[in-house]
C-alpha cells in the first residue's frame, strides 16, 4: 500500500479499525504496520491491535478449514438458539433453553455451591427456579460442544478459548466475576467460568458483565458493533476505548440528581507523611476586569460574568456553579484572595499553581495577578507558567473564529518572550524539573517551527546564566511525541486529551433547544484504568468535572456522572502511572485541570453543591499513595502508641496493670482520653504508672471513636508506626458486656500478647489492622442501621459501596494497627459536628459507622485487615446481632 505513504496517521488508524470491524485482518495488519512505520511512537499504543489482528486472521483460516466438520456444524446449530436479542431497554432479554444432548447427562450438585448462592436460589419462585436450572443445564451442554471454541471477534472459530482476550476481560474493571455469578444464578449453577460464559453466551443473551458496562447500551450507542455481531466488551477494551466510544447509556433526566455526594466541610487536620508526587493545578487569572475585556465583552467583564447567569439545560443538570461561602465571587486583584487560595490549596496537598500566561507579540493580558503573586514573597506556593499561545477569539477555544487578539510568531518574538519571563523562571519559588525551570506551552503546533523556538529559548537561558530549561507541551490538541517539537515532556490536558465523542443519546428526552454534546465522565476513569506506558515522559492528571455551559449556553459540552469518587479513582490511576513510569527525580508531577476554571465546571475550589469534596478527594489520593509507598517499619523499631478512651476509671486501672505486666522491650506511650469530670483522677493514675502519657479531657460525644480519632491524629504526627486501640467498654445493653471486653483485651495484651501482636505487624507489613481472633466479622452481616453512613464514608475513601460489601471489620473496636493504615480515615473532614448526641443508642450512630469503616481505611492504604488466627469460627458472632 505504498500509495498511502503520506496519508495522515489518524486516517490510517481509522481505516485500520474499520478493516478490523469488517474482518479484513490482512488489510488491518497492513494499515497498522504502516502507521507504526510513519510514527514509531504508536508502537506500544497499538501493539494490542496488531496482535489481535494476527490472531483473528489465523482464526479465520481455521474457520474455513473447519466449516465442513460435523462437530462444528452441531455447535453452530446449538449456538443459533442463543442468537443475539433485538435491542431493547424495555424488557429483559429472554432465552429459550435447548434440548439437552442425549449422550451427555449432568445434574446440579447443590452441595458443591456456596451457601449464599443456594440461599438466593431457594428464595426464588418455583417457576423462576425451573428456568434457572434449565438455563444452567443448557449452558452446560453447550459448553461441552463448544469446549475449546473461541467466541471472540472471529465468530467462534479458533480451536481454544483465546487466552489473550480472556485475560483482558478478566482483568478489566468492567467485568465483575462475583456480581456476574450472583446476578445470573444459572452461571453459578452451571459451574462455567463467568468470563468464558460472557465471552461465549452472555453478551449474546444481552447480559451485562458488571454494573458499570451495559451490553445493550453499547450496541445502541454503537450500532456498527451490533451489526458486526462483536462481543461489545471485547470491542471496547481493544478498540472502543481508544476511539472514545460510549459504553453506558446514562440515566434518565429525572434520575440525574440521585448520584450526588453531600457537601463536605473544610477539614481541620491534614497529614501526608511523604508525598510520592507533586500536584500542580492549572490556574486561570481571568477574575478581574481589564480594558480589553471591557471593550470586547462589556464593562466590568470577568469570568464571573458568564458563571453567575448560567442556566441548567435539562432537568437535573447542575448549573450554575455557585462558589462556597469561603470562596465567594472573588477579585484576584485583592491580595487576600491569593492568600486564601494558597492556604486552601496547601491544606489539601496541592504543591503548586500553573498560571496561564497570555502573550501576544509582547502584548500581555491578565498578568496582574501573576505580577502581584511574584512581587509578594510571602506567597509561599511554588508556581510555573503555561503560555496559552493560541489566538484569543469569541469562541473561547482558540479557533479562527472572530479573532480578538492574534498571535504573531517570529524569531524576534520568541526571544522577547523568553527574556520577559526570565523574572518569573528565576524566582526561587518557580517549579523546576531536575533543577530546570519548567515552561509549558499549550499548543506547540501553532508555532511556525517549534524546534527552532525551543532552541532559541534554550540558547538564551544557557548564555544568560539561567542554565537548562525543561519544556513541556499539553496534548489538548496535539497528540504527538514531544521530540517532534523539541520538547521534553507532555502535560496530560484532561479531558481534552481523552478523544471522546459526544453523544446526545446518553440522556433520554433531551430538550430540543439543547445543541451541545454529552459525554460520560466514567469513560475517563476507564481510560485511566487502562493507561499504558508511553515512550516519552507524560505528566498525568485529572479533571474534577467539565461543563462549559456558562460559556457556550445551550451548545456546551457536558460530562455527565462526574463525582468526587470517580475523580478520586481517576487521580489514583494517574498517580500510580507517574510513580511507576516517571523515574526522573523531578518528573513526578501531576497536573489537575483546574483550580478555578469555573466557566468550564472544572474547579477544585469549593462550591455550594459539593463543598470541599473534590479537594478532600485530591488529598485522599495523595494520602493513599503515600501510605502505600511508605517505608517499611524497621525490625528493631519497638515504639508503640496505646490509645485508650477511659470512660470508666476503674477499668483503666485494670488496663494499665495488664500493660505493665506485658510491656517487655516495647517503648510505649499512652494516649488517653476521658470525660472532663474524670481528668484529675485519671491524671493521678497515669502519674503513678510511670508510663509516658498524653491526657486529653473530652466531652461525652462520639463514644470511643471521636476521642480515638483526635488522639490517633496526634500519634501519626508523633511518628509512632503502630497503634493499639483500647477502650473501657461495659456494653450495658448486653449481659455479656464484661466478658466481651475482657476477651478482647486479653487477646491483645495479656500473656505476652502485647509484644507478640506488635511483632506480628513488624514481621508481616502487609497487615494494616490486626483484630483479636474470633472478632473479625463480615460487614454484610452487621450493617445494622449504618449502611448509608458507611457507603458515604467508603465513597470518600475512594470505594463504591459494592466494593466493600464483602469486607470484614473488627467488632468491639479494639485492635492493633499500623498508623499509616488509619491515615485515610484520619484525613477525612470529620469532627464533633458529625457525631450524634449521646442518648444511649446501641446502633445507627455515626460512631458505629466509623467502627465498620476502619478496615476500609486500611484497604485504602493498600493494606489487609486480618485476625490473629486464620481459623474461622463457623458459629454466629456471639457479641452482636446479625442484621
Amino acid at each position: 500500500m505504498h500509495f498511502m505513504k503520506n496519508v495522515p496517521i489518524q486516517s490510517l488508524m481509522t481505516q485500520a479499525n474499520l478493516a478490523m470491524r469488517e474482518h479484513d485482518y490482512d488489510k488491518a495488519l497492513e494499515l497498522y504496520t504502516l502507521a507504526v512505520e510513519q510514527n514509531p511512537s504508536l508502537s506500544s499504543l497499538i501493539e494490542f491491535n496488531i496482535k489481535l489482528a494476527k490472531q483473528r486472521r489465523d482464526a479465520a483460516d481455521i474457520l474455513s478449514a473447519a466449516a465442513a466438520q460435523p462437530a462444528r456444524l452441531l455447535q453452530r446449530e446449538l449456538s443459533e438458539s442463543i442468537a443475539p436479542v433485538e435491542i431493547s431497554t424495555q424488557i429483559e432479554p429472554t432465552f429459550t433453553p435447548v434440548k439437552i444432548i442425549d449422550d451427555y447427562t449432568w445434574q446440579i450438585d447443590f452441595s458443591e455451591l456456596p451457601t449464599e448462592t443456594v440461599s438466593i436460589f431457594e428464595a426464588k419462585p418455583e417457576t423462576e427456579k425451573d428456568l434457572i436450572k434449565d438455563l444452567a443445564l443448557a449452558i452446560r451442554s453447550h459448553s461441552r460442544v463448544d469446549d475449546g471454541v473461541d467466541y471472540s471477534y472471529a465468530s467462534g472459530a479458533s480451536p481454544k478459548v483465546n487466552s489473550f482476550v480472556y485475560e483482558a476481560i478478566a482483568s478489566s474493571k468492567l467485568f465483575d466475576k462475583a456480581w456476574y455469578i450472583k446476578t445470573y444464578l444459572d452461571v453459578a449453577l452451571s459451574g462455567i467460568d463467568p468470563v468464558i460464559h460472557y465471552m461465549r453466551y452472555g453478551w449474546k443473551m444481552g447480559r451485562d458483565p458488571s454494573t458499570k458496562f451495559s451490553t445493550i447500551a453499547y450496541f445502541e450507542l454503537n450500532p456498527d458493533v451490533y451489526s458486526a455481531q462483536i462481543n461489545p466488551l471485547e470491542h471496547y477494551i481493544f478498540q472502543g476505548l481508544m476511539e472514545g466510544r460510549n459504553f453506558k447509556r446514562f440515566l434518565k433526566i429525572e434520575e440525574l440528581g440521585t448520584i450526588d455526594s453531600p457537601p463536605i466541610k473544610r477539614g481541620t487536620y491534614s497529614f501526608i507523611p511523604e508525598k510520592t508526587v507533586k500536584t500542580i493545578c492549572l490556574f486561570l487569572p481571568q477574575f478581574h476586569a481589564i480594558p480589553e475585556n471591557d471593550k470586547w465583552w462589556g464593562k466590568g467583564f470577568t469570568e464571573w460574568t458568564n458563571v453567575q447567569p448560567a442556566k441548567p439545560q435539562f432537568e437535573g443538570h447542575y448549573q450554575p456553579h455557585v462558589p462556597h461561602e469561603d470562596v465567594g465571587y472573588y477579585n484576584l486583584l485583592k491580595s487576600e484572595t491569593l492568600k486564601r487560595q494558597i492556604l486552601q490549596a496547601k491544606d489539601y496537598g496541592i504543591d503548586g499553581f500553573c498560571f496561564y500566561f497570555y502573550w501576544f507579540d509582547g502584548k500581555r493580558l491578565l498578568e496582574k495577578p501573576i505580577e502581584m503573586f511574584h512581587k509578594d514573597k510571602s506567597h509561599s506556593m511554588p508556581f510555573c507558567l503555561c503560555w496559552a499561545n493560541e489566538n484569543w477569539s469569541r469562541r473561547w477555544d482558540g479557533n479562527e473564529s472572530d479573532v480578538l487578539m492574534a498571535q504573531k510568531h517570529s524569531d524576534q518574538d520568541d526571544l522577547k518572550f523568553i527574556k520577559y519571563i526570565k523574572k518569573y523562571i528565576s524566582d526561587k519559588r518557580y517549579i523546576c524539573v531536575d533543577g530546570k525551570p519548567l515552561v509549558v506551552v499549550y499548543r506547540p503546533a501553532e508555532l511556525p517551527d517549534a524546534k527552532r523556538t525551543a532552541k532559541i529559548w534554550r540558547d538564551y537561558c544557557r548564555k544568560d546564566g539561567i542554565g537548562e530549561i525543561y519544556l513541556a507541551m499539553t496534548n489538548s490538541f496535539e497528540k504527538s511525541h514531544p521530540d517532534d517539537f523539541g520538547f521534553d515532556a507532555v502535560v496530560d490536558f484532561t479531558p481534552n486529551s481523552a478523544g471522546l465523542s459526544p453523544s446526545s443519546a446518553l440522556l433520554e428526552n433531551l430538550p430540543d433547544e439543547f445543541e451541545g454534546g454529552l459525554f460520560n465522565y466514567e469513560n475517563l476513569v476507564v481510560q485511566s484504568d487502562n493507561y499504558r506506558k508511553e515512550d516519552f515522559t507524560i505528566f498525568r492528571g485529572a479533571c474534577p468535572s467539565w461543563d462549559n455551559t456558562a460559556r457556550k449556553k445551550n451548545k456546551g459540552y457536558i460530562f455527565l456522572n462526574s463525582s468526587p469518587l470517580l475523580y478520586q479513582k481517576w487521580l489514583d490511576n494517574s498517580i500510580k502511572y507517574v510513580n511507576e513510569y516517571n523515574k526522573g527525580s523531578g518528573e513526578n508531577l501531576i497536573f489537575i485541570n483546574a483550580w478555578n476554571e469555573w466557566a468550564e465546571g472544572a474547579h477544585l475550589e469549593p462550591d455550594q453543591k459539593y463543598g470541599y469534596a473534590y479537594l478532600e478527594s485530591t488529598k485522599m489520593s495523595l494520602v493513599k499513595a503515600a501510605a502505600a509507598r511508605a517505608e517499611k517499619i524497621k525490625a528493631d523499631n519497638n515504639k508503640l502508641a496505646i490509645v485508650i478512651h477511659a470512660f470508666y476509671v476503674d477499668i483503666l486501672k485494670e488496663f494499665i496493670s495488664k500493660i505493665q505486666e506485658n510491656v517487655s522491650s516495647l517503648k510505649i506511650k499512652l494516649y488517653v482520653s476521658t470525660p472532663y469530670e474524670n481528668e484529675k483522677e485519671v491524671e493521678a493514675l497515669l502519674n503513678d504508672s510511670g508510663i509516658p502519657y498524653l491526657l486529653a479531657g473530652v466531652q461525652n460525644l462520639g463514644r470511643d471513636i471521636l476521642p480515638f480519632m483526635h488522639l490517633a491524629r496526634i500519634v501519626a504526627k508523633d511518628e509512632y508506626p503502630i497503634i493499639l486501640k483500647l477502650h473501657t467498654k461495659r456494653s450495658k445493653h448486653r449481659e455479656d458486656g464484661d466478658k466481651w471486653r475482657n476477651e478482647l483485651v486479653d487477646k491483645l495484651v495479656s500473656d505476652g500478647a502485647l509484644y507478640k501482636n506488635h511483632q506480628a505487624l513488624i514481621k508481616n507489613q502487609s497487615i494494616g489492622v490486626l483484630s483479636p481472633s474470633g472478632h473479625l466479622v463480615p460487614l454484610k452481616n452487621h450493617w445494622g442501621g449504618n449502611a448509608e453512613n458507611c457507603a458515604r464514608l467508603a465513597n470518600r475513601l475512594g470505594f463504591e459501596f459494592e466494593e466493600i460489601i464483602d469486607k470484614e471489620f473488627p467488632a468491639g473496636t479494639m485492635f492493633f494497627a499500623q498508623t499509616k493504615a488509619l491515615l485515610p480515615l484520619l484525613n477525612l473532614a470529620i469532627d464533633e459536628d458529625d457525631f450524634d448526641e449521646e442518648l444511649g443508642q446501641t446502633d445507627g450512630t455515626f460512631a458505629h459507622a466509623i467502627e465498620r469503616i476502619i478496615s476500609i481505611s486500611s484497604l485504602a492504604a493498600g493494606l489487609d485487615t486480618v485476625e490473629q488466627t486464620s481459623k474461622k469460627s463457623k458459629k454466629p458472632y456471639a457479641f452482636a446481632k446479625i442484621g
